[in-house]
């Protein structure tokens, strides 16, 4: 058993094993200097980040030990089977922590937010499962994610934020284009994100509030309703009844 865990190493990875370096830019970047990682097959730190598929048999989990694993249900949904690892660029320290996972309605797109070289300069990566490929890289977002969550239909992907009131950010999946950003969270974290089935757009904040938005004429979103919260000051979580009628804080 140990010589196959031994042997399963997990290849080569972009990552800093010592200082970074920094791109013509001005921004870091990962030294291409590989580190060498023995695979588990499981996760082997806490489970910071979870997606699911719409027809619950797919789910991406998103860990402290720098991975994201996809898992697939088996045995009429009692257990679950590995399908999948992915790794992000990693270093010393938090490097490549993941903060945030989120998975497309069908199962194809893996959205991941994560610590990327040290000092709060955080990326947000997407995946297409089917191929491999990496088809959207954002620019660097610093503070954090507080949740990464698909509409139902898989046209946009919205971002929850940390850090003196980052707010949402929300991408057109298809161009990968901002189609809305609002940063008046008075500088409180925005830890729930929910799109509704007629994907209008629900967000909880630790300023107090649950925010409404709607997409504008204009392709944009744009802020319709916001109310303070009565079981507490710092509502975490947020889940949108299938009905659409309820938003659970």
């Amino acid at each position: 058993v140990m010589a196959r865990v031994l042997i399963a190493l997990a290849g080569f990875l972009l990552a800093a094993l010592a200082a970074s370096v920094v791109s013509a830019q001005g921004q870091p970047t990962p030294p291409e200097q590989p580190i060498l990682r023995i695979e588990p097959g499981m996760h082997t730190a806490p489970i910071r980040g979870i997606g699911i598929d719409a027809a619950c048999n797919l789910i991406a989990t998103g860990s402290d030990d720098k991975t994201v694993r996809l898992w697939r249900f088996v045995r009429d949904h009692t257990a679950l089977e590995l399908v999948r690892t992915l790794r992000v660029p990693i270093g010393p320290g938090n490097d490549g922590k993941v903060q945030a996972v989120g998975l497309s309605p069908d199962g194809r797109l893996v959205a991941i937010g994560f610590w990327a070289m040290s000092g709060g300069d955080n990326r947000l990566h997407v995946y297409d499962l089917v191929s491999g490929h990496l088809v959207f890289r954002s620019d660097i977002i610093y503070g954090g994610f507080g949740q990464l969550a698909f509409s139902r239909d898989g046209s946009r992907l919205v971002a929850g934020l940390l850090g003196d009131g980052k707010g949402v950010r929300v991408w057109n999946t298809k161009s990968w284009a901002l189609i809305g950003s609002d940063t008046d969270y008075n500088g409180k974290d925005a830890y729930g994100v929910a799109f509704d089935a007629a994907g209008r757009l629900f967000t909880g904040s630790y300023d107090g509030h649950l925010r409404r938005y709607e997409l504008g004429p204009d392709g944009t979103y744009k802020l319709t309703g916001k109310v303070l919260t009565v079981a507490g000051a710092t509502p975490f979580r947020i889940a949108i009844h299938p009905s659409g009628d309820r938003v659970a804080v």
